[in-house]
């Protein structure tokens, strides 16, 4: 198990997770998403953290009582508690949402340009094909935007189309025509952000996004969608069905 993981499992649990979404630790992991050049497997994992730290946001924004951090020492495996119970601070639900929320805000610039990081690998696939790797990096990051498009409403979709995450994830569809958890991932999301008919979001993509081009585009000869497998057989594209579904 490594250190995402464990971290992953730490935050099931509340004290802990308000740890993990500290201003001290949104610091430590603002400094690691930053360096240049990036160290591709510390961010891989951070991307496992912070996807489950936004799964368990809503299960946890309710907790009332804040971790006095300055009691933790670094050099101790064990939580303590300093504080009286009569000074604990109680979390007002807007100012933990501002902590976290806000931080994801801050981050997605840097965390949309990873996006762009294309390995340039292929591989063969079972159909004889070569097929162009997404890679782990850039699957990590597009769970957990997926996750924070879901999990998060109209100020972190505002946030998606200002630095084009919208457009990067659905131009990744066709790019990666065999990647079905990529497919379903952005399906998720696109379909989530579009039920809640948000007009600004709705407009954003419908124009500025190629996702009108994609549904127009499978009226196109069935042919142009399709592919001979390894024996011979025609086969559609995975994508395709995603897509129509998107259309509907």
């Amino acid at each position: 198990m490594n250190a995402a993981q464990v971290l992953s499992e730490l935050a099931e649990q509340k004290p802990l997770y308000q740890i993990l979404t500290s201003q001290q630790s949104l610091e430590k992991y603002t400094i690691l998403l930053e360096e240049e050049p990036p160290c591709e497997d510390a961010v891989k994992q951070l991307m496992v953290l912070l996807n489950t730290l936004v799964l368990k946001y809503n299960t946890h924004e309710q907790f009332q009582k804040r971790i006095n951090i300055s009691a933790i020492e670094d050099d101790e495996d064990t939580v303590t508690t300093d504080t009286p119970a009569s000074e604990v601070t109680t979390i007002n639900k807007d100012e933990s949402e501002s902590e976290f929320f806000q931080f994801i805000r801050n981050v997605l610039p840097v965390i949309s340009k990873l996006l762009d990081n294309d390995p340039n690998v292929n591989a063969e696939t079972s159909y004889c094909l070569e097929q162009r790797r997404v890679g782990m990096l850039r699957m990590r990051v597009i769970e957990f935007l997926s996750s924070s498009a879901t999990h998060f409403g109209q100020g972190m979709w505002q946030a998606f189309a200002q630095e084009e995450v919208f457009g990067k994830l659905l131009e990744m569809i066709p790019q990666y025509p065999f990647n079905n958890t990529l497919h379903l991932k952005v399906y998720e999301m696109t379909t989530h952000v579009l039920d809640k008919n948000e007009e600004e979001i709705v407009e954003h993509l419908l124009d500025q996004t190629c996702l009108i081009k994609m549904i127009l585009d499978l009226g196109k000869e069935k042919k142009a969608f399709q592919f001979e497998g390894e024996n011979q057989n025609s086969c559609t594209y995975g994508y395709v069905a995603f897509v129509r579904k998107l259309g509907n």
